[in-house]
C-alpha cells in the first residue's frame, strides 16, 4: 500500500513551490537556538529544586 501511495507523496507540491520551512525567515535558527536554551534552562531548573527538595 505504501509503494503505490510514494509517487502521490512526493508529487504533492510543485518543486518551486517547495521550500523548507526555515528558509523564508533568516532569524529561525536564531529563534530555534533560543528554544533549545530555553527548555535546557527549564530541566536544569526542575533537576535543581528536584535535588534541593531531597535535601530538606
Amino acid at each position: 500500500m505504501g509503494a503505490a501511495l510514494a509517487p502521490a507523496r512526493f508529487n504533492a507540491l510543485p518543486a518551486a513551490q517547495h521550500r523548507a520551512a526555515y528558509s523564508k525567515d533568516p532569524a529561525s535558527h536564531i529563534e530555534r537556538f533560543d528554544n533549545t536554551l530555553h527548555q535546557r534552562r527549564g530541566r536544569f531548573v526542575r533537576k535543581t529544586l528536584d535535588v534541593l527538595t531531597l535535601k530538606i
